[in-house]
């Protein structure tokens, strides 16, 4: 299986496993950094709309319609119901729910749209609510990622990539994986692809290395 690896004279695959490794290592690290800044985001979200609504209990229409309570209740409430729904509208939009509104916004005449600028502000509004339920969900999802790719193997994957650096501007997938198993090499290739090492055509009949992948190992 070395044989190929062994005649790209600039990366042995113990060379690259370790680059995988890293990358991996990086991965994890943002996927936390998303989480911690998700969740930092949504408290202050909901804690800026809480604030709003506790404010206007005090304003002369205010005490018509909001309760009167503490600014902890309203924020308890606040969590209890905006959450759920932000989280709700994220993940029905996928982290479009902007650009929708944009693309609607630009179909009316100049008149509807002088009259519902207020509308679009809103949407601005809630977009920024967004932020916080669409890292926490992209943190999860990279989490599940991680755990789908925890079983290759990362020398087959080093193997791999040192295959292709060899064939210089790709090789065919059946070249790339030439000398291996086929659940093996079916996973390393998995998992070279999600974590960015490698391209694949769209036909899926050639791979090779990303340049971004190729800096990295250079580092």
């Amino acid at each position: 299986m070395t044989r190929f690896a062994t005649a790209a004279p600039t990366y042995s695959v113990s060379t690259i496993a370790a680059g995988l490794r890293k990358r991996e290592s990086a991965h994890k690290t943002t996927s936390v950094l998303f989480l911690v800044g998700g969740l930092a985001w949504l408290v202050v979200a909901i804690a800026f709309i809480a604030s709003i609504a506790w404010i206007m209990q005090f304003g002369r229409r205010g005490r018509a319609l909001m309760p009167a309570g503490s600014w902890s209740w309203y924020y308890m409430m606040t969590a209890l119901v905006a959450g759920p729904l932000l989280f709700l509208l994220e993940y029905i939009t996928r982290g479009s729910f902007l650009s929708d509104a944009a693309d609607e916004y630009k179909d009316y005449g100049a008149v509807s749209r002088h009259m519902m600028g207020r509308g679009m502000a809103f949407v601005i509004f809630v977009e920024m609510g967004l932020w916080g339920p669409r890292s926490i969900l992209s943190a999860f999802r990279r989490f599940s990622g991680s755990r789908s790719m925890a079983g290759a193997d990362r020398d087959a994957a080093a193997t791999i990539v040192a295959n292709l650096l060899r064939g210089g501007d790709g090789l065919p997938i059946g070249a790339a994986l030439a000398g291996m198993q086929g659940s093996a090499s079916s996973d390393a290739l998995a998992y070279l692809a999600y974590y960015d090492w490698i391209g694949i055509s769209k036909c899926g009949d050639r791979v090779w290395v990303l340049s971004d992948a190729k800096r990295a190992l250079n580092a």
